[in-house]
């Protein structure tokens, strides 16, 4: 009698995704690329019978891209679908190459989640969370209370940019002072999170605001952005630093592409972290101004590279959201872009969408028992944004109508500059140092490539 595929393989194939994920709880990286008595790996049967969910996983633990099974194929051959094919060009390094002045910058560093495979605990749909559909103001932009655009440089860590973003927006809001925090903290505990192989190839969204709530995040001056250290452990110090500092909501945040959610989140006073699709029309933000264009069906021709940015604004007068971006200052708009609403609210663009809401609520350490015990240690650190003394109150969301409008008054929103598309990005400028400005740029000089 033959030997028999193992039930690992057969959980792949016969897509029993509970099941394989109890078997990748224990399993080796050797026995996922065990090639089966079939000729045949997991990860072939899985992309061959066009398991979108379970090829994810299997990439993420590890499995070979590069093993071919007994008729020569590797298993992004085998695949039947465009969403797998997706996402093996997903897990290649890419760049936005600028040919004039040969600088490149990261793409591919968020792994994208569509389904919800690998949600955080507790996770809520942001839709059940919202009281109404309330009538939204026109125009929102909170770049006032954002900090400083950075560049991630050379690594993958845009999810950590974004999420540091989105953290040091919430403390800037309440108590008008800029703090940095450790993005490579961010990124390396998001990555801890799913494998002991650290490599810089990205990590999720739902990873990062994981470890925001369970670990929290340290000072930059605790764990410094020294890309020579993207794949090394922080300090017990910087650990220690970080703990009293989480993200107290019990809740993960997550929206769906649905202009509606992601306007309202906005208009609510929360910036939202988001995965998108980006091609060739994405590449000529660097040069125009910052705006991002549809993509052709030549550029889709050529293929897509996730990156993961941070949306702070909206304006319904030309339909697009204004993000910010991490690569400097020198990028767009001042290091911010602004994205069509039709880009944003298509689901096979943007596909994993993401809000953090509470940072240490003023009242959750009096209201929680359990948070208590770390009273004496935050009033030990005068950095601490929940302070009395520290505190700030805001005339966020004052609002007034004008000919039937209903609009927001106050120092986060914005209307438009008559002189400019989107007005002043105002705060963002960047600690960078800020290159000089590109000039006489074609399309054609700016363009995705990928390594292997």
């Amino acid at each position: 009698m033959s030997e028999q595929p193992s039930g690992f393989y057969l959980s792949c194939r016969n897509n029993n995704i509970e099941k394989v994920k109890e078997y990748l709880i224990t399993i080796t990286e050797h026995e996922i690329n065990r090639l089966e008595p079939n000729g045949s790996t997991a990860l072939h049967a899985a992309s061959y019978n066009g398991h979108d969910d379970i090829v994810r996983l299997l990439l993420d633990k590890g499995a070979s891209t590069t093993l071919k099974n007994r008729y020569g194929y590797t298993a992004e051959q085998e695949a039947r679908t465009g969403i797998i094919k997706g996402l093996f060009q997903q897990r290649k390094k890419a760049f936005i190459v600028n040919k004039k002045t040969g600088q490149t910058y990261p793409l591919n560093g968020v792994k994208l989640d569509p389904n919800g495979v690998n949600d955080a605990p507790n996770t809520i749909q942001f839709g059940s969370i919202q009281n109404s559909i309330n009538q939204l103001p026109p125009i929102v932009d909170l770049r006032k209370d954002c900090t400083t655009v950075e560049s991630q440089g050379q690594i993958n860590s845009c999810v950590g940019n974004a999420l540091a973003g989105a953290y040091e927006y919430l403390i800037k809001k309440e108590t008008g002072k800029q703090i940095d925090v450790s993005r490579l903290f961010i990124y390396f505990n998001a990555r801890a999170h799913r494998s002991q192989h650290i490599r810089d190839e990205g990590c999720y969204i739902s990873d990062a605001i994981h470890i925001l709530k369970t670990k929290g995040v340290c000072k930059e001056s605790y764990w410094p952005y020294n890309i020579a250290h993207v794949n090394t452990k922080p300090s017990l110090n910087a650990y220690k630093e970080a703990s009293p500092y989480i993200v107290y909501d019990r809740q993960g945040i997550r929206l769906n592409a649905n202009l509606q959610q992601m306007k309202q989140s906005l208009a609510d006073g929360y910036p939202f972290a988001f995965g998108l699709m980006t091609y060739d029309s994405f590449a000529q933000s660097a040069h125009n101004g910052g705006h991002v264009l549809m993509p052709s069906q030549t550029d889709k021709q050529k293929g897509c590279a996730g990156h993961c940015m941070l949306a702070v604004g909206y304006n319904d007068i030309h339909k697009k959201f204004i993000v910010r971006n991490s690569y400097g200052s020198h990028w767009g708009d001042k290091g911010y872009i602004y994205i069509p609403y039709e880009y944003m609210s298509n689901p096979h663009y943007n596909q994993d969408i993401w809000a953090i809401r509470k940072i240490a609520q003023r009242n959750s350490i009096q209201q929680q028992t359990e948070e208590q015990k770390d009273q004496q240690y935050v009033k030990d650190n005068s950095w601490f944004w929940n302070l009395d003394n520290n505190w700030i109150k805001n005339n966020f969301q004052q609002f007034y109508h004008f000919h039937s409008v209903v609009c927001i008054k106050s120092q986060h929103f914005h209307l438009l500059n008559q002189h400019h598309l989107f007005g002043s990005a105002g705060t963002a400028t960047s600690k960078d140092q800020v290159q000089d400005p590109e000039t006489a740029i074609d399309d054609d000089d700016c363009y995705i490539e990928w390594a292997g």
